[in-house]
């Protein structure tokens, strides 16, 4: 073998090997960021000082039905194998395709998360998450996007739950692949479009961050606009990501409400969660805070603090790796080894997707 081809030989084993941390630090970094919000979720916490404030496991280190449903999403993808590398241009191409009877599989393990969700208990599913999983599973010979109903009506499924579950789907493929298949998930319990949205601008950022796009900001915004024209989702990540160096959350609990993005966009509907998610992203991504500060600026806020922090954990997650996750958070987190193994499968099969055998 050649200087050159050693050479190569290296580089290449070098890349799958980083392609691996990040993609493994993406999954733990979720799910690190779920369980340090869901201490918090629905406490209403109005600032930075407040005493309800956490600074990692404090209470508890559980996972949230979002680490729960992210599980669901990766088992189902990874028992169909690699899907084609160029989706079709329409919805009713995709019918029967690989993407379609991939998404068939998910809605099964959605419907095995119904009966025996992995930890023992549901943990605050939405209301529509478990309606549409429920109608899936009641009517076994319906097509899965029947499920949630009319994917014209934003009222229809425009809660949080599809995107924060979006980042196993993004993860697994590379390219418009990733993208449809974050969206495709979603659409089995929300039919709304900004759900679509939301997970649409989920499944770019991966690609984003994992190739260094440095114009991701612009890009994002015209994924979220082309998804949901009709809607606000666009124009709610870009009101977000031009406040990022301001404080998220209102240092003092006092000021007009809308003082900072977290005190507007909550995150109890997707097109919010992502918004202000990629506000604490930007942050982070600019250098303003470490992964450790961001997760804690997305976790003590006072909306949906898990599904925040859960979707900022997988995005800072992806860019620090696994190495640059804090190790006693890692170490800390609810059924690691079962989490762990799911993200190294996941990995294995990213790479394969991306390199090949």
């Amino acid at each position: 073998m050649s200087d050159q081809q050693n050479i190569r030989r290296l580089d290449s084993i070098k890349a799958r090997s980083a392609y691996s941390d990040a993609t493994q630090g993406a999954f733990l970094g979720a799910a690190i960021g779920d369980a340090i919000g869901y201490q918090v979720e629905f406490t209403g916490i109005k600032s930075r000082q407040d005493d309800r404030c956490v600074d990692g496991f404090n209470t508890s280190n559980q996972f949230s039905d979002d680490t729960q449903m992210a599980y669901a999403v990766a088992r189902g993808l990874l028992a169909e194998g690699k899907l084609r590398p160029i989706p079709p241009s329409s919805w009713d191409d995709c019918l029967n395709s690989d993407l379609d009877r991939a998404m068939t599989l998910v809605a099964r393990e959605f419907a095995r998360w119904l009966e025996s969700p992995l930890g023992g208990s549901h943990r605050a599913p939405g209301g529509k998450c478990t309606s549409s999983v429920s109608e899936f599973a009641r009517d076994g010979g319906s097509h899965w996007s029947r499920a949630a109903g009319d994917r014209t009506n934003q009222g229809n499924g425009g809660g949080c739950g599809g995107v924060m579950r979006a980042l196993p789907a993004a993860l697994l493929y590379t390219g418009r692949v990733s993208e449809y298949a974050a969206i495709w998930q979603g659409r089995i319990t929300h039919a709304a479009p900004l759900s679509d949205a939301a997970c649409g601008a989920m499944g770019y950022m991966v690609g984003a961050i994992r190739n260094g796009n440095e114009s991701w900001e612009s890009n994002v915004i015209l994924v979220a606009r082309e998804l949901d024209p009709e809607g606000d989702t666009a124009d709610r990540i870009e009101d977000a990501l031009a406040r990022w160096e301001s404080s998220p959350l209102r240092a003092d609990g006092g000021g007009d409400p809308g003082a900072g993005v977290l005190d507007d966009y909550e995150g109890w509907a997707g097109h919010d969660a992502i918004a202000a998610a990629l506000c604490i992203y930007k942050r982070f991504d600019r250098g303003l805070t470490d992964f450790r500060g961001a997760i804690l600026e997305a976790a003590n806020s006072p909306g949906d603090s898990d599904s925040i922090a859960c979707l900022v954990g997988g995005l800072a997650g992806l860019k620090t790796g696994l190495k640059g996750l804090p190790v006693e958070w890692v170490e800390g987190l609810e059924l690691i080894e079962e989490l762990s193994d799911m993200g190294r499968s996941i990995a294995d099969a990213a790479v394969n997707y991306k390199f090949g055998l």
